[in-house]
């Protein structure tokens, strides 16, 4: 019996891409009577699973990689310098042969589960290198081969100067169509990696259910009256610009005593991040709290301001969650962000990487209530017209309709 379709994807960490693939999962059990859902061991996290519908199936794969390769020696102590170098050249010259038996276990999954289409989830471009194997073997069993690419693609650097040209061309060869989440992923994608103008690219937004309609616990009180709590919702890596918030933080609270900063996510850095609030001397200003296990609205319903320092991004659902709770939002100048801020209207653009602009922008919306007030209002107003759950559900039941895909 052939399954309908078949998702791949590898992934090591919980975050946007995965949360993208499970909402798209969801609209197509709808449309296809079997699913197949395949990843790396630890790709898809139980809490995830649980939201699989009962005509979709997971399968873990055994799969070596190299980008979990790589996770581990970022473990190793900081100390151990020489031993991390020799380790990741190693890891460099075994590539191929990783490579190889990546392959063959892709061509027993493909025999097995004869899929009618792929669609294959990539965090980033070229990401990891077992999504951009299992495109190349996929095609040679389906015609039907699409590849979501939901972040930031990076340019050419050292040897792939010279070979990921010609990978990159027989990728977008294999693929049917390649989807994106915000227009500057799919330009990013020309201009970096060489993607054809004329290859068929569809853009696809995040869209999430709205909550149940409940008024704020912050009713945005004037400057002065209570707490003013900054949030920021995302991965903890060294891209996502926290140093500039933390920075940027203790500059606010030279003027203002009444605020704090609220930090939700996992990453390679976390224990950097605690170590450097203290370091600030922040720990009664700053709480780093880890994965929220449960709605985020939960969290943004009581707190004043959105900051999303990062130094690179595709398009942020932390944003659009923000939006979606009405709260006034800090973005840096990157990816989708701008995209779906509109500067001073539904919340303030900010050049990366600045220290400055971080602390006057945070300062400015500390000071102006009425400001933050009506930023959360349009940043509301600008999910219902363009991430609602609807909306996302209609583009991704036009791209992916069984009749269109027979």
């Amino acid at each position: 019996m052939r399954t309908d379709l078949l998702i791949y994807t590898e992934n090591h960490a919980r975050g946007g891409a995965n949360r993208f693939l499970i909402d798209v999962m969801e609209v197509l059990s709808i449309e296809f009577d079997t699913i197949t859902v395949a990843s790396n061991s630890s790709g898809i996290y139980p809490e995830e699973i649980e939201n699989f519908s009962k005509n979709v199936t997971h399968k873990k794969l055994q799969i070596l990689t190299s980008t979990s390769l790589y996770l581990r020696i970022s473990q190793i102590s900081k100390h151990k310098i020489y031993t991390k170098k020799i380790l990741t050249v190693i890891i460099k010259i075994f590539v191929p042969l990783i490579i190889f038996f990546q392959l063959k276990l892709f061509i027993h999954l493909l025999i097995k589960e004869k899929p009618k289409q792929v669609i294959i989830f990539n965090g980033g471009y070229p990401g990891a290198s077992s999504s951009l194997a299992f495109s190349l073997v996929s095609r040679i069993f389906t015609s039907k081969v699409y590849m979501f690419i939901v972040s930031m693609p990076v340019p050419y650097r050292g040897v792939f100067k010279l070979l990921g040209p010609l990978i990159d061309r027989f990728i977008w060869k294999s693929c049917h169509t390649i989807i994106t989440n915000c227009k500057s992923i799919k330009e990013s994608l020309h201009i970096l990696r060489g993607l054809p103008r004329t290859k068929k690219v569809k853009i696809i937004f995040f869209g999430i259910k709205d909550f149940p309609s409940r008024q704020r616990k912050k009713q945005h009180s004037g400057f002065g009256k209570q707490e003013i709590k900054f949030c920021y919702v995302g991965r903890l890596v060294d891209s996502k610009g926290l140093w500039i918030l933390f920075e940027a933080f203790k500059q606010v609270l030279l003027i203002h005593q009444n605020i704090k900063l609220e930090i939700y996510g996992e990453g390679p850095e976390k224990e950097s991040f605690i170590n450097s609030v203290s370091m600030l001397g922040l720990q009664t200003k700053v709480n780093v709290c880890g994965h929220f296990f449960g709605g985020i609205e939960n969290v943004l319903e009581d707190i004043d301001i959105f900051v999303s320092p990062s130094y690179w991004e595709g398009m942020p659902i932390s944003i659009i969650e923000a939006m979606r709770s009405g709260v006034a939002i800090i973005a840096t100048d990157v990816g989708g962000s701008r995209e779906v801020i509109s500067d001073l209207q539904s919340g303030l653009i900010i050049p990366v990487g600045s220290i400055s602009s971080m602390t006057y922008a945070m300062n400015l919306l500390i000071e102006n209530s009425a400001l933050r007030e009506n930023m959360g209002k349009a940043a509301r107003k600008t999910y219902l017209e363009k991430f609602s759950y609807a909306e996302f559900r209609s583009k991704v039941l036009e791209a992916f309709t069984t009749s269109n895909l027979n």
